[in-house]
């Protein structure tokens, strides 16, 4: 194992089982196993502990997920083609060259950060989750954190292609000079637009979903705080819908997402980096972060201790978000608060 990030849908098994959604597809196929990969998170989704009926993670698994698998498929977030081409260019490369697939790297952020909003949203003390977001906000975060890096498509520079009007990409190297967001025409309404409908987001939003888009375009360009924000839309015309402190909380649900899948790369990663500051404001400082941690990978004995030790953190007090290979990140309630590390 590595230090990066444990996914269901990492490291597949060679040899694909026989299930049969893949039966007519023969055995080698790259497809055979991306077709194996979407039938076991969704298994995994309907499994999981607290995700029993709920109607929009279900709806996610159904209308959205084998297209994210399929669209997306090869697409590096950080690493891959991307990193190799700053290296060459003698750029700095430590913060990229953890490789992880896109597909990963959307699901690594969206499925924690969205069990951190289910329990906000049941707490009993108020919070500004269960205060604004009901099941369409909801739905919306989700939606904008799947598109929040859209200039990182890889149909992206293809589409600017067809609609450069003027001129400005005829001569233009993509790889060497990446798309950006701000480089699609009337703030890339028609692309985001375009996107939902290719990737089944529109399911989530019902059938009036188009007055969400520019919403969902500034959502998109403030994910960030220091970087990918631009907080003067608005002014250039956009014309966003929901109540500023709305898009506020999603516009931190979509950093609380986009730092999960970006930093966490050990147990110990969730101290810093923003997280708590995020986790803070969205709880009003009710709930927190902690995690036990194994300083020794030792294979089949790691995974047995890992087991152990998330059994003897009570349910009551702790939520398993995310699982690495040396441990695992909780969210915690106050009385539960402790961080556990084995060596």
């Amino acid at each position: 194992m590595t230090n990066k990030q444990l996914s269901i849908f990492d490291d597949l098994p060679l040899e694909p089982l026989d299930f049969d959604i893949t039966q007519n597809i023969d055995d080698e196929t790259p497809i055979k196993t991306e077709l194996l990969a979407i039938k076991l998170f969704k298994q995994a989704i309907f499994d999981a502990e607290g995700n029993k009926g709920d109607h929009i993670l279900e709806n996610f698994a159904e209308n959205v997920l084998s297209n994210l698998f399929l669209q997306l498929g090869g697409a590096t977030a950080k690493g891959g083609q991307f990193t190799e081409d700053r290296r060459a260019e003698g750029k700095n490369v430590e913060r990229s060259k953890h490789d992880q697939s896109f597909t990963s790297h959307l699901l690594n952020g969206l499925l924690p950060t969205y069990r951190i909003l289910k329990q906000l949203r049941l707490e009993q003390a108020t919070n500004p989750v269960k205060r604004y977001c009901d099941d369409i906000v909801t739905c919306l975060f989700v939606v904008a954190y799947i598109l929040h890096d859209f200039d990182k498509f890889p149909d992206y520079p293809a589409w600017l292609n067809v609609h450069d009007n003027e001129g400005k990409f005829k001569n233009r190297h993509w790889q060497k000079d990446p798309p950006h967001k701000s480089d699609a025409p009337n703030f890339g309404r028609e692309y985001i637009s375009k996107k939902i409908s290719d990737l089944g987001l529109n399911y989530l939003l019902g059938d009036e979903w188009e007055k969400y888009i520019d919403d969902i375009v500034w959502l998109s360009n403030n994910a960030g705080v220091k970087y990918d924000a631009d907080l003067g839309l608005e002014i250039r015309g956009l014309n966003p819908k929901l109540d500023g402190r709305v898009r506020g909380i999603l516009a931190s649900l979509v950093r609380l997402s986009d730092l999960f899948a970006s930093v966490i790369k050990r147990p110990g990663d969730v101290d810093s980096n923003g997280l708590f500051e995020e986790l803070t404001s969205l709880s009003n400082g009710h709930l927190k972060f902690s995690y036990h941690s194994l300083s020794d990978n030792r294979g089949v004995i790691t995974n047995i201790l890992n087991n152990a030790l998330i059994e003897v953190h009570p349910q009551e007090f702790y939520t398993a978000l995310l699982y690495l290979p040396d441990g695992v990140i909780y969210l915690t309630k106050p009385a539960g608060r402790q961080t556990t590390r084995f060596t």
